[in-house]
């Protein structure tokens, strides 16, 4: 067998090692995070719980769970950054256009400043 291909089957198994790590590590804090939030705890109490499953599992890397700032924090798993947010997993995106903001600006009467390459004035 040449060696590229044994390399690359080595870092196949060692990837999947790696990602079945986050898997597990995850699958606890979202148990966590899902008791929490069914007890209608407030969201920096959702991300406390979080980050204290985090600091008890054994599978994160020891001194690599941050503070908890605007209801998230990071941590690492053998090496690889991992970020809890809970805005971005329970609250609902809002978006930044709305419908009179889209109109004005398909308005004939708005010149759009990055036109495409194709377009010349």
């Amino acid at each position: 067998m040449p060696a590229s291909l044994a390399e690359r089957i080595a870092f196949a198994a060692n990837e999947k090692a790696m990602l079945g790590l986050l898997d597990r590590v995850w699958k606890e804090l979202d148990a966590v995070e899902a008791d929490s939030l069914s007890m209608n705890a407030a969201k920096n109490d959702v991300a406390s719980a979080v980050r204290i499953a985090a600091l008890e599992n054994e599978l994160v890397d020891e001194g690599s769970v941050s503070a908890v700032r605007n209801g998230g924090f990071t941590f690492r798993v053998n090496g690889m950054l991992c970020n809890y947010n809970y805005t971005s997993r329970n609250e609902q995106h809002t978006p930044s256009v709305d419908e009179r903001s889209l109109r004005i600006s398909q308005a004939p009467s708005v010149r759009r400043m990055a036109p495409p390459i194709w377009t010349f004035f």
